[in-house]
């Protein structure tokens, strides 16, 4: 097994290291203690596709590997370590949107999101499961045409922050192994 780079894998590291000290290290500091969302790096860095790691180039993402991904987060957690998990949850609740949702969602929502003009997390947490999701006991059961959700998922944003515009709940219907609902929120948090 071969555990050397690609040529383009060491591009991206580079790419992702270069950004990191100039647009994140000399500013990680001030945002830990000012308690500051850093909204302009976050757009800076979704200029470089850092909000769509993983969605399909088909929706305007840039569809790389999840070793790809893990290159990038590394290189963005050497200057900020919660900067780079935000971008970590964004990237994957984005993916989820991308992977499983309707047409007509992806085209609602990724547009926003792959440019972190919108920003996304996912909820997967339960007062006995903690983030194991085969433990999850909240129920998603169709009714009609809508979902009813019966459960206490409970989401703790980690981060520092003011604004959220969207999350991605997990839930463990009967029926199915994955399902996911888009939430809209705005405002502060």
């Amino acid at each position: 097994m071969n555990f050397e780079l690609t040529e383009e894998q060491t591009v991206i590291q580079d790419m992702a290291r270069r950004f990191t000290a100039e647009e994140i290290t000399p500013h990680a500091a001030k945002w830990d203690e000012e308690n500051i969302f850093p909204r302009e790096t976050l757009a800076k860095g979704a200029e470089l596709g850092f909000g769509a790691i993983y969605v399909s180039e088909t929706y305007g993402g840039v569809g790389l590997s999840r070793v790809d991904a893990a290159l990038i987060m590394e290189a963005l957690a050497y200057g900020c370590p919660s900067t780079s998990a935000f971008i970590s949850i964004h990237n994957m609740a984005t993916w989820m949107i991308d992977e499983f949702g309707s047409d007509a969602l992806r085209e609602k929502y990724l547009p926003k999101l792959i440019t972190m003009e919108h920003v996304t997390s996912y909820c997967l947490t339960e007062p006995n499961a903690g983030s194991d999701a085969a433990s999850l006991k909240t129920k998603a059961q169709l009714d009609g045409d809508c979902y009813v959700l019966n459960g206490e998922i409970r989401w703790h944003l980690l981060l520092r922050g003011r604004k959220r515009h969207r999350r991605t709940e997990l839930w463990r219907p009967r029926e199915k192994a994955r399902l996911a609902f888009t939430a809209n929120f705005c405002g502060d948090f």
